[in-house]
């Protein structure tokens, strides 16, 4: 932890939004740690810097405990005198780079949220802690699947499953669950999003289309699939919300098989030649769905000729 606390203080680039590129803080790539500090009163103002063979810490102040009138902040206090002194401590004591402990290791992480890199985001490099990095997938900085044609809408499970969505990058914020409850944060990050001119910020949360439909998926065989044997394996997968009352198994758009149990698998008897393979879904009340017309040649038989 004490590496990754020097190697945050020592990055220039950490600290450009309040300090800027060329502060008093900026030693030049030289692995300096350094930290400011000013209280609300402005009563006190320091900076401590170190490396790993000195360290230098200046304190401006008042002698009477008065508020200063000039001084804001620590690089426009002690910063410039902390600077002068370590340059002269640096010229007697090298400083040399941070040595990186054997349970540290370099990462690629995604640069908006801190996950793995994935999915062709900018990424950048940080040190972290062995074992430590969340995992994928990353619920900050993702990409969702969208309706086609209708790109603030999410894509419904029977869309996706039919290859018939977009994906489109997002970024959405979400509640640290071990800050405590805090009911209306959702709503306030919803509302501030809201106000944002990036579009990534402004995540779907409403389905296009019915998120209620019946799709039937043929996994096995593929389609134009060429077999030796007359024994024909079918794996089928039904996604839908409702409860499935049986699966029937159609060849050359007649009855074969009956399944009324998931996993819906089976191994057809077929003749040899050339056939068409359907799956059709019921659900108990009553909505189907049909997949298939896998185009099969059995017994030896090509389909394509």
């Amino acid at each position: 932890m004490t590496f990754l606390i020097n190697h945050m203080l020592t990055d220039n680039n950490a600290r450009l939004i309040t300090f800027g590129t060329n502060s008093y803080l900026n030693m030049n790539n030289r692995p300096i740690a350094v930290k400011t500090g000013t209280t609300n009163d402005r009563k006190d103002n320091w900076t401590i810097g170190w490396s790993n063979s000195a360290m230098v810490g200046v304190w401006v102040g008042n002698n009477d405990n008065s508020s200063m009138k000039s001084v804001t902040s620590g690089v426009t206090g002690a910063a410039p005198i902390w600077r002068r002194i370590m340059l002269d401590t640096l010229a007697k004591h090298q400083a040399t780079d941070w040595k990186i402990p054997e349970n540290v290791e370099a990462k690629m992480v995604d640069i908006i949220s801190g996950y793995p890199e994935h999915d062709g985001f900018p990424a950048r490099s940080e040190y972290v802690i062995k074992g430590t990095l969340p995992p994928l997938p990353d619920p900050v900085h993702q990409k969702m699947k969208v309706c086609q044609g209708q790109e603030d809408k999410l894509a419904p499970q029977a869309s996706v499953e039919m290859n018939n969505f977009v994906e489109k990058e997002f970024i959405t914020p979400i509640e640290d669950k071990k800050l405590g409850t805090l009911p209306s944060w959702l709503e306030q990050v919803a509302a501030w999003a809201q106000t944002q001119t990036d579009n990534r910020f402004k995540a779907p949360t409403e389905y296009c289309g019915s998120t209620d439909d019946v799709v039937v998926r043929v996994d096995t065989p593929n389609n134009e699939t060429n077999i030796d044997s007359t024994d024909v394996p079918v794996k089928a997968r039904v996604i839908t919300t409702g409860e499935v009352q049986k699966v029937e198994v159609y060849v050359d758009d007649k009855l074969v098989e009956t399944m009324v149990e998931s996993p819906y698998e089976t191994t057809l008897s077929l003749t040899k030649g050339k056939h068409i393979l359907k799956v059709k879904a019921y659900r108990k009340d009553g909505k189907t769905g049909e997949g298939g017309a896998i185009k099969l040649g059995v017994g030896g038989t090509k389909w394509n000729e």
